[in-house]
């Protein structure tokens, strides 16, 4: 178990090293927070991510979190060709007795759940792979007046999948009474409290009467974020938990479903507040021009890169 004043968790693959690698160059450029960085991977990719280590970056596997809740990887191939036959690339797979067959996206959330188990930090920042800090993150930036900033942003009716994951939340901590206003917990940069988590784990085996993590993976139409911020607000009142709602935030996330990209376009979305930055990695754009892209967002910005 890691000791930290705070933990920074960034769960990755191979095809994000890259991304990892920028991001990694950037919080140690500008994190003004004593911290330790995780970084959570498959074993298969242990290797390729052991460079990054350092005093303050360590690599830990997918596997090592999760054996000792039985849970394991099936052994399936990356890809199957036949020549002139077939051509299929199989996702992520993972199975637990008494739960079934699992996607690696569910258990990337289960992974952040389980942040208790490998870091004793009483603060944990989950940050995604594509993200990059370009400003200095102080501890300022992560709290108001003492209290923890957890970010929230409203529901609209058109947030489907939101929704669902809202009113599942609700029945996993047992408050489906709750009156209150929907909100979307889920962001590139998310402050947890480590007592405010183990009491959610706590709740959520209380409520369902089976272990946290197997009543998570059984009901697998969740979302991490989401779970935790209806919890803070739900059950426990945020502003008596040192956790404060912050709709600003602390990323500029900007997305287009618009090939050409405008770094001019997303550097009018920087708010004062933001110290990072994130192009979600799925948007067909080549590494250089991601680079290139953020590069004249900073330039913009006035801040040296």
């Amino acid at each position: 178990m890691e000791h930290s004043p705070i933990a920074i968790v960034t769960p990755s693959y191979r095809n994000d090293f890259e991304y990892v690698k920028d991001l990694s160059a950037s919080l140690d450029r500008y994190c003004r927070v004593p911290f330790k960085h995780i970084l959570i991977v498959p074993e298969s990719d242990r290797s390729m991510f052991s460079v990054l280590q350092s005093a303050n970056r360590i690599v830990m596997t997918k596997e090592a979190v999760l054996k000792r809740h039985g849970f394991f990887k099936l052994p399936l191939p990356k890809r199957l060709v036949i020549p002139g036959l077939i051509d299929r690339r199989f996702k992520e797979q993972w199975y637990k007795l008494g739960v079934g067959r699992l996607s690696g996206w569910v258990i990337q959330q289960l992974i952040k759940l389980a942040a208790t188990e490998y870091t004793d930090a009483e603060v944990m920042v989950f940050v995604d792979s594509d993200v990059l800090l370009f400003r200095e993150l102080t501890a300022d930036d992560l709290y108001i007046d003492g209290a923890l900033k957890l970010t929230q942003k409203p529901i609209h009716a058109g947030m489907t999948s939101h929704i669902e994951w809202h009113r599942n939340a609700l029945k996993l901590v047992g408050a489906e009474d709750f009156k209150g206003d929907l909100f979307n917990y889920i962001g590139q940069l998310i402050c947890w409290r480590r007592d405010v988590l183990q009491q959610l784990q706590q709740r959520i085996t209380e409520v369902t009467g089976e272990d946290w993590i197997v009543a998570l993976a059984k009901k697998r139409d969740i979302s991490e974020y989401i779970l935790y911020g209806v919890f803070v607000e739900a059950v426990l009142a945020a502003e008596q938990h040192r956790q404060v709602l912050d709709p600003a935030g602390l990323t500029c996330s900007y997305w287009t479903p618009d090939a050409n990209f405008s770094a001019q376009a997303m550097a009018a979305t920087v708010k004062p507040q933001h110290v990072a930055l994130h192009i979600q990695s799925t948007i067909d754009m080549s590494l250089a021009k991601r680079k290139q892209t953020l590069d004249e967002v900073i330039r913009l910005q006035g801040v040296a890169s």
